[in-house]
């Protein structure tokens, strides 16, 4: 089973029943991914439902990629590897909970144009300004925004994405006080590749890790999403003869 190994983590403070439960998600998450998305069923009459399922897909694959590489960089014994993935993989889940709610309420509205707008801008979202100004893609918001939304949900999140970032970044916290040990009486600094001073750490990369447990409702949404916008989209019939990526002026 992919996830965390029972052997490489700390139990005093870890309940293993709850990790096994984790490990568990991730490969039922695991499960649901297509290797290949065939315009068939609603997807035929609905390139809003395409787009729906596209993003989903890709973000499901990022998701389940980044859980299993934070917990295989952890059994590697690479601490800071580990945190690295465990802060984008919140940021992918944060992200990946605000599509999901603003779809449900654009589905209850009936408001295909938004779904499609929201889909596609989530799709082609792109942090150079360059590309967005020559009209290729839309500017990403930044990844603060959709963390402050979890946050407003899931009180903490804000904080623990601050705390990780600490050691995400190449400061004092990140470099020395992850590697080195000081001996402040004679100066001898020690290396390792984990110093005892981030010993506490594994708690914060496994809340990050139980987050997944989030991401099954969101795939859920994402399903329902796809069968029911054909419902109220305008009949248009087929589409795949348009271009699949138009511009974005």
């Amino acid at each position: 089973m992919r996830g965390f190994s029972r052997e490489m983590l700390d139990l005093s403070n870890e309940d293993w029943v709850e990790v096994e439960r984790y490990n568990e998600c991730l490969e039922r998450l695991i499960a649901r991914r297509k290797s290949e998305i065939v315009v068939t069923g609603p997807l035929v009459d609905s390139k809003t439902a395409w787009k729906c399922v596209v993003l989903q897909q890709s973000l499901l694959y990022r998701i389940t990629m980044l859980a299993t590489g934070c917990a295989d960089m952890w059994n590697a014994k690479n601490v800071v590897g580990s945190i690295l993935i465990a802060r984008a993989l919140l940021e992918t889940i944060a992200i990946s909970k605000f599509i999901a709610d603003e779809l449900e309420k654009l589905v209850t509205g009936k408001q295909i144009d938004a779904i499609d707008e929201l889909a596609y801008k989530q799709l082609f979202s792109t942090r150079n300004e360059t590309q967005v100004a020559e009209g290729w893609g839309f500017k990403a918001r930044s990844i603060l925004t959709y963390i402050d939304k979890l946050d407003n949900y899931l009180a903490g999140v804000r904080d623990a994405y601050d705390f990780l970032s600490e050691f995400c970044h190449p400061n004092g916290i990140g470099h020395l006080s992850t590697y080195g040990e000081m001996n402040r009486a004679n100066g001898t600094v020690s290396f390792s590749e984990a110093a005892p001073t981030i010993l506490g750490i594994q708690g914060h990369v496994l809340n990050c890790f139980m987050m997944i447990l989030f991401v099954e409702r969101i795939m859920d949404t994402f399903d329902q999403i796809v069968l029911t916008v054909p419902d109220f989209e305008p009949d248009s019939g087929p589409w795949i003869n348009d271009a699949a990526l138009p511009r974005s002026t």
